[in-house]
């Protein structure tokens, strides 16, 4: 029973056993301590408490029932009576057995969840009670070396108990509309719920689902400070084979633009030709190198060909953690909008699926002549960069459109 520990505690741990009088018994364990604290413990069955003055109601045992606890050396401590403590502002205990001999008391695991209906987490450091209904914390227990100690700080410095239970009250009936409302806000809950809310202090309204349900990742929004300083890319894959035998396209997308350019590829071992094409040709129309690549691990960019460009050149690449898409989001979030942007013309036209990729090539040049929220709703991306000002005309006809080859016309000769 950890002997060394129970010594260095000046505590006396022995399990013991409650006659019911009823030929039945529980099982649970006893403990002498100099100071009356409430000590958690996951064995015991039912909870024992030494100090009279802790009772806020009691019934008296009669000498007839004759209630007992054996301890573990043989010896029985009669129990006096039973009844119910508040054990922190949170939790009141009931069925607690009294035990004079006893000079520490013991909150039972089991008991308590039966009791409060809660739930229970312990970790190294710390020891959480969580109600269950409305996932707000209760309880906390302290560890000292070997033990769990229930934290009882502000117990019987509430002011007028009166007026606490009314405040308590009120706050678990917040709570209960919390949850119900799907743990909206409490700001606005204080607007839905006026007459609920009223005289709740919103800085005791603490919710821990809350906090495991709704936290943030915090993702870097640095952007590049000019052009091809970064570029973000990502390869996406369809299910049906498009008219030119293509099932991917692959993205470069630059950080400081957004500007795009899409690739369509019959095999993802493309991804390499189609880069080199992408880095020749903003090299030989802009005049500037990449200087970084970011995409995921894939092994379409994790590989010898790219191990072997990318240095030669100077270029640095980046890729993302396993299983963790948002570090590649840029790229992942343009694919998605190019297929938003795509999907809307073929539904509109009827156009058949083996068309997808004319269709994506269509959404990226669109895409690049419209204004991005990123840059500001008044930057027009391939108008303001590359050729100026773009017209209508220089948009193309809608995607599924009905159109008449040139060359077939010259083909037929003059009239």
């Amino acid at each position: 029973m950890r002997n060394t520990e129970v010594i260095e505690e000046r505590t006396v741990l022995a399990f013991f056993i409650c006659n019911n009088g009823d030929g039945t018994e529980n099982a649970t364990i006893a403990a002498h301590r100099t100071d009356p604290e409430w000590i958690l413990d996951s064995s015991a069955s039912q909870h024992v408490a030494g100090d009279f003055s802790e009772f806020e109601s009691y019934d008296e045992l009669t000498t007839s029932q004759s209630n007992t606890i054996r301890t573990a050396d043989g010896t029985s401590q009669p129990i006096k009576g039973m009844g119910t403590i508040q054990c922190t502002p949170n939790i009141k205990l009931s069925s607690v057995l009294h035990v004079p001999s006893f000079q520490v008391n013991l909150l039972s695991f089991s008991a308590l969840i039966n009791q409060v209906d809660c739930r229970i987490t312990v970790d190294r450091k710390m020891c959480l009670i969580v109600d269950g209904p409305t996932g707000r914390r209760i309880g906390t227990g302290i560890r000292r070396r070997a033990l769990w100690y229930m934290d009882r700080e502000g117990l019987g410095q509430t002011g007028n108990p009166v007026f606490v239970a009314i405040v308590e009250e009120r706050e678990s009936v917040a709570m209960k509309h919390h949850c119900r409302m799907g743990h909206v806000s409490f700001d606005k809950m204080f607007k839905l719920f006026p007459d609920v809310m009223h005289g709740v202090d919103k800085n005791k309204l603490k919710c821990d689902v809350c906090e495991f349900a709704k936290h943030d990742i915090l993702c870097k929004a640095l952007r590049s400070i000019y052009p091809f300083m970064l570029v973000h890319s990502d390869v996406w894959t369809s299910l049906v084979v498009s008219v030119s035998g293509a099932k991917y396209f692959v993205t470069f997308i630059d950080c400081h633009s957004r500007m795009t350019w899409i690739y369509l590829m019959r095999h993802k071992d493309e991804t390499f030709q189609c880069f080199k094409t992408f880095y020749a040709y903003v090299k030989n129309h802009f005049n500037v190198q990449v200087q970084v690549i970011r995409s995921d691990n894939g092994t379409e960019y994790v590989n010898k060909v790219f191990g072997t460009f990318l240095p030669e050149h100077g270029i640095l690449h980046q890729t993302s953690c396993l299983d963790t898409p948002p570090q590649n989001g840029v790229a992942e979030r343009k694919n998605r909008h190019i297929l938003e942007v795509a999907r809307s013309p073929t539904f509109t036209m009827n156009v058949p699926k083996f068309l997808w990729g004319e269709a994506v090539m269509a959404a990226t040049h669109l895409i690049n002549h419209t204004s991005s929220r990123v840059l500001g709703i008044t930057c027009h991306l391939w108008g303001n960069w590359i050729h100026g000002p773009s017209s209508v005309s220089s948009l193309g006809t809608l995607l599924g459109s009905v159109a008449t080859s040139v060359g077939a016309l010259l083909n037929e000769g003059p009239l």
